[in-house]
């Protein structure tokens, strides 16, 4: 079950890639819209990993996920985009690492306001 899960995700994510291609020009013209939602943050970072669990462990590399995050923060965001970013730097974390490392996610949120008047 736990396999069959991973492949369907997998999935997805690759037909929301395929869409992304196709709307190149759209991101080259300035005129891609994002998609906001509420997103939990948790459950993303951990879906990404989820889904290169296979690879990593191919290469005898352990995930380590660090959340300073409370359980279900949800923040605004398009979360398709927040997930292929950090699965492009999981992927190049995995795809560059030696084998027998850990490599650690850590999730924070940061909010800064400065007053330079």
């Amino acid at each position: 079950m736990k396999k069959a899960l991973s492949i369907s995700r997998t999935g997805n994510l690759i037909k929301h890639n395929l869409r992304d291609l196709l709307d190149r020009s759209l991101i080259e013209r300035g005129k891609l819209e994002p998609s906001i939602d509420l997103v939990d943050m948790n459950k993303l970072v951990k879906n990404v990993v989820s889904i290169m669990s296979d690879s990593a462990h191919s290469r005898e590399i352990a995930i380590r996920i660090h959340s300073e995050l409370e359980n279900h923060d949800q923040f605004f965001v398009d979360g398709h985009r927040v997930q292929q970013i950090i699965l492009n730097l999981l992927s190049n974390a995995i795809k560059f690492s030696r084998k027998c490392t850990c490599i650690d996610v850590e999730m924070k949120f940061r909010a800064v306001v400065e007053d330079r008047g």
